[in-house]
């Protein structure tokens, strides 16, 4: 009898001390909340997380899309719809994604991850900018990064009803990361072309002929690897720059087309 009481006892104590553990809890996350939304915006500040990758943006152009009236200085931050701002942020064109919130020194921080531009694409009526996320940003005069030219029929490039195109797309997606694997292609390639039938044609820094691909959706691991011994095999022993073109489209064998000058 006298156990069966103090374990009754126990029991209660026990339930006592759960909820005054969770009633102190909910006290603290809502003092924590309250103290937080009394707080005052001391300065604005921007900070951009990828800028070494390029730049489309400085710091003035989003303190006009954050704070446009020069009004957030001395503001409680429960009066500030932050979710609105980053919504106007990621409305902009070059903008990938945007973070606000209010840091430990009172600084309403703004974190801007732009989009990064991996290739320049000039086609016979426009220009614009193929993103790491393989998307179609238009020409910024803001962004001065060298980047890889493409030059191809591509002003559909970014449409996902234009079949062909879709298929030129994803061939540039593989020959980019099958070349992010080979250090000197990677750092060589300085001009992709795309011919009519969407085959792929690259040019390299430091050679003058044009290199033929042909169609690389099924096979570019093999054509890139081909390309990587045929040059490290020819660069000493043979001048490739007397021809204009080196074909590398069919399996098992190279052709190459000797420039005019070197038939005379």
């Amino acid at each position: 009898m006298i156990n069966t009481l103090i374990h009754r006892h126990i029991e209660r104590l026990r339930l006592v001390f759960w909820a005054l553990f969770l009633f102190y809890f909910v006290l603290m996350i809502h003092k924590s909340f309250s103290s937080y939304d009394s707080r005052k915006i001391s300065e604005l500040v921007v900070k951009f997380t990828n800028e070494k990758q390029g730049k489309f943006y400085d710091e003035f152009y989003i303190h006009k899309i954050v704070n446009p009236n020069n009004i957030l200085s001395g503001q409680t931050i429960s009066k500030i719809n932050l979710s609105n701002i980053e919504s106007k942020l990621k409305q902009e064109e070059y903008i990938e994604d945007a973070q606000i919130y209010l840091n430990r020194m009172n600084q309403l921080q703004v974190d801007i991850k732009q989009k990064v531009p991996i290739y320049r694409v000039f086609t016979p009526k426009t220009s614009f900018y193929i993103t790491d996320k393989w998307t179609c940003v238009s020409i910024n005069n803001k962004f001065f990064k060298r980047l890889v030219t493409i030059y191809g029929p591509l002003d559909n490039l970014g449409s996902q009803n234009d079949l062909k195109q879709k298929l030129i797309l994803n061939q540039l997606q593989s020959l980019h990361k099958e070349t992010s694997n080979h250090q000197l292609l990677q750092s060589t390639i300085d001009q992709i072309y795309v011919n009519n039938q969407g085959k792929i044609s690259i040019k390299l820094t430091f050679l003058d002929p044009i290199i033929e691909l042909g169609y690389i959706a099924h096979d570019i691991k093999s054509k890139i690897n081909k390309l990587h011994i045929f040059l490290n095999k020819t660069m000493n022993r043979l001048d490739l720059n007397q021809y204009t073109h080196i074909n590398i489209a069919f399996t098992n064998q190279i052709i190459g087309k000797l420039n005019s000058k070197n038939h005379e």
